[in-house]
């Protein structure tokens, strides 16, 4: 687990230094451990791929929503943040926006809030990461399904652009980087 960590923070540190094409090389080397809940890439090629993940949590849907909605420094790896701290990140329900505070008064709009039914679903537009500056555009849904006092969590994140980004060949990356979050 701790080897991934540093591959999947090496991925993030190396796209910020404008690396990207070193940093996929280096994913492409990962193994992850059985025991994450990792989704398999539902559809994948060079001008886009398609993510489905599902969680099951022992909270109820609200607690869930509110856990995606107000808490994200709590679940959020801050390796996978710009500033490499997760409190730096918030879901700004007036502002309709992912954002990310920046040292200086700088922010990262990281995506925009489409679709919003508390407790129910959250869908937000753009892309992710290293995903931004190559001029993807990206849908990542989170819906909440109450079941017995649990609640399933579906992640999906389909996002399309130019083909010579290869998208296919870092869809397991953005796969593993979003699997740990969820997790």
């Amino acid at each position: 687990m701790k080897t991934n960590r540093i591959a999947l923070r090496a991925l993030w540190r190396l796209n910020k230094t404008g690396s990207l094409a070193m940093a996929f090389v280096l994913v492409g080397g990962l193994v992850l451990p059985a025991d994450l809940c990792l989704a398999k890439v539902q559809q994948s090629a060079p001008d886009g791929f398609r993510l489905r993940i599902e969680q099951t949590t022992k909270v109820n849907a609200d607690a869930a929503y509110s856990a995606l909605a107000n808490d994200i420094a709590k679940w959020w790896n801050p390796d996978h943040t710009y500033t490499g701290v997760a409190e730096n990140l918030s879901l700004d329900l007036d502002q309709h926006c992912l954002r990310e505070k920046l040292a200086g008064g700088g922010f990262v709009r990281h995506m925009e809030i489409v679709f919003l039914q508390p407790g129910k679903t959250v869908r937000m537009t753009g892309g992710l990461g290293p995903l931004q500056e190559m001029g993807v555009h990206g849908a990542l849904q989170f819906s909440f399904e109450p079941s017995e006092g649990e609640t399933r969590i579906i992640l999906t994140y389909n996002v399309s652009g130019a083909s010579f980004h290869e998208l296919d060949r870092i869809s397991p990356a953005v796969d593993a980087v979003l699997t740990e979050q969820l997790n």
